[in-house]
């Protein structure tokens, strides 16, 4: 039987192979040849490619639908202008008197919209 509580010794400790944690941490490591390195890099950068190019036609879809919706909604305020019944008021004073809905229906015009009614109302 071995000494259970005594230190080895030091002449004991020197023969024994040290390994040091260091050593220990890279060996099951697998080393990559230069080919394999090139080869995930160059996946990795077609991957990097292809995700750009899908958020650059997401981004230009997106533009597209924001250029489409203005075009609507300036279409659909021209088309209100156009079949709207105006009046045009020259007494300011009266629209005090007003209640809140009815002023809430005033449009002011520049004269370019004044002009285009009263041209169509011509016809």
């Amino acid at each position: 039987m071995g000494r259970l509580g005594r230190a080895l010794s030091t002449k004991k400790k020197l023969l024994r192979p040290h390994e040091r944690a260091s050593a220990n941490k890279n060996r099951n490591v697998s080393v990559k040849t230069h080919e394999e390195r090139k080869k995930e890099k160059r996946d990795l950068q077609a991957i990097k490619d292809l995700e750009k190019s899908l958020l650059e036609s997401g981004k230009a879809k997106r533009v597209a639908a924001a250029k489409k919706r203005a075009a609507k909604k300036a279409r659909k305020a021209e088309n209100e202008i156009k079949s709207g019944h105006y009046q045009i008021i020259k007494d300011t004073e009266k629209i005090r008197r007003w209640h809140k809905k009815a002023k809430r229906d005033l449009v002011k015009m520049s004269q370019e919209q004044m002009n285009f009614i009263s041209q169509r109302a011509g016809h």
